[in-house]
């Protein structure tokens, strides 16, 4: 059957049209239909997508479609439109790609991806290191924004987290500690837990999903609305303005976050030992006071530049990634908290084994 597309084919004429396909659809399964362009002298984005919807509907019909007459004036409209595609084809399927192809495809992708990430990472570091000797020409302002986004709005979630950790931490092993008449030990099994490992690595986590993915968010959002080439147009420093601040922000932020963590660990720890192993509060204080040393929490904290400095960068570097479009941002935003987490626990399995070395 051929329908004979109306000379303007925009919203007004569209309902006519539509009855015409309605009429074709109730042929036969088989039946082929014509599309003739032949009076179309005007076609606006409407039509077109009226037409690509003509062609789902013969696809689910099982109904041959064709376009014929076409205006290359117009052609241009439907350039997108793939027939084949929409409407079916009885063409050959999509190679396969082999186990050794796809390994080979994300083996390269990853090389590249990793010195892409190094040549980020030695730019961005020769700007931190002047801006570290001359502290006044890093942004403060845009530093103190961050650090209350980063820091500040984070206390809750931390707080609550580090709590349940240690009350969970004191709970297990009361029930142990208990059958050898150990019930002191506890302190010192939360404590040195909380403050050389579990906080700093907890903290760490929770802030790499909860700030680094808002950095690439920020800065792939940006990307997308052109804003960062405008940036560079003008001549902007896109390390002084955007990750500047976010870097200075975080390394400072996660040291106090991950101490406010280690007090609410131990007071969780505290609770838990006073209810289950009849530990007075006092008791619990001497006990951490005579035989923690400081040497943990020095530590604890240590580590935390070192996470906080991946953090912000693998966050800014998977930002400045994003090509175009929301799934680009989200997909950098994913492959940001997985990287910043697996770098994370890299790092911090690698100062325990220097720190056992070391016998600290």
């Amino acid at each position: 059957m051929r329908i004979e597309l109306p000379e303007k084919m925009s919203l007004e004429t569209i309902p006519q049209f539509l009855s015409q396909i309605d009429s074709v659809l109730s042929k036969p399964a088989g039946e082929e239909l014509v599309l003739d362009f032949s009076r179309v002298n005007h076609l606006d984005m409407s039509g077109v997508g009226t037409v690509v919807r003509c062609m789902e509907r013969c696809r689910t019909e099982k109904i041959e479609i064709r376009f014929e007459n076409v205006d290359p004036k117009l052609s241009h409209l439907l350039g997108f439109v793939n027939i084949e595609d929409v409407a079916g084809s009885t063409g050959p399927p999509p190679k396969k790609r082999g186990i050794f192809e796809k390994i080979g495809r994300d083996t390269r992708w990853y090389f590249k991806d990793t010195l892409g990430f190094l040549e980020f990472l030695g730019k961005t570091t020769s700007i931190l290191a002047k801006e570290l000797l001359r502290p006044d020409k890093i942004r403060w302002s845009d530093t103190f924004y961050y650090l209350e986004a980063t820091g500040v709005n984070a206390l809750p979630i931390v707080g609550l987290i580090s709590l349940l950790l240690g009350m969970i931490i004191a709970f297990q092993s009361s029930d142990q500690l208990a059958q050898f008449g150990a019930n002191i030990f506890v302190v010192e099994l939360v404590s040195i837990s909380m403050l050389r490992e579990l906080s700093p690595l907890i903290t760490s986590i929770l802030i790499a999903g909860r700030s680094g993915s808002a950095f690439t968010a920020e800065i792939g959002t940006m990307q997308v609305s052109e804003e960062v080439d405008a940036m560079r147009v003008i001549g902007l420093d896109l390390t002084e303005y955007l990750i500047s601040p976010k870097f200075w922000s975080l390394l400072i932020a996660l040291p106090l976050l991950v101490f406010f963590g280690d007090l609410m660990g131990l007071i969780g720890g505290a609770v838990i030992a006073n209810w289950k192993l009849d530990i007075p509060y006092m008791t619990f204080i001497l006990r951490l006071q005579e035989k923690v040393a400081v040497t943990h929490l020095v530590l604890g904290l240590g580590k935390c530049f070192a996470f906080a400095a991946i953090i912000s960068i693998v966050g800014c570097y998977r930002g400045m990634l994003v090509t175009s479009g929301a799934g680009s941002v989200g997909r950098q935003t994913t492959s940001s908290v997985v990287t910043s987490i697996f770098l994370v626990i890299i790092a911090d399995a690698a100062f325990s084994i220097i720190f056992t070395m070391v016998g600290i």
